[in-house]
């Protein structure tokens, strides 16, 4: 996320497998637990693990500090 790095609680959700351009492609997603951040949307990516994840959906406040997300990464990587 743009401003640093930040404290997250990140849990596996899912692995897939694709055929994508005649090429087997995996996508996975997680799902991410941070401290309460303004400006945090779904059109934005983090960097966990060494990789790019996209946001999926708005973000969700829970219990007034905290935000919870899906994230997912995986054939869009492949697109140039």
């Amino acid at each position: 996320m743009a401003g640093g790095a930040l404290w997250a609680h990140v849990r596996p959700l899912s692995a897939r497998d694709f055929q994508a351009a005649d090429q087997a492609q995996a996508s996975s997603s997680i799902r991410v637990h941070i401290r309460h951040r303004p400006g945090v949307v779904a059109a934005m990516r983090v960097l966990w693990s060494g990789r790019a994840w996209d946001i999926v959906g708005e973000p969700l406040l829970v219990d007034r500090k905290w935000l919870r997300f899906d994230a997912s990464t995986g054939v869009r990587d492949a697109v140039a």
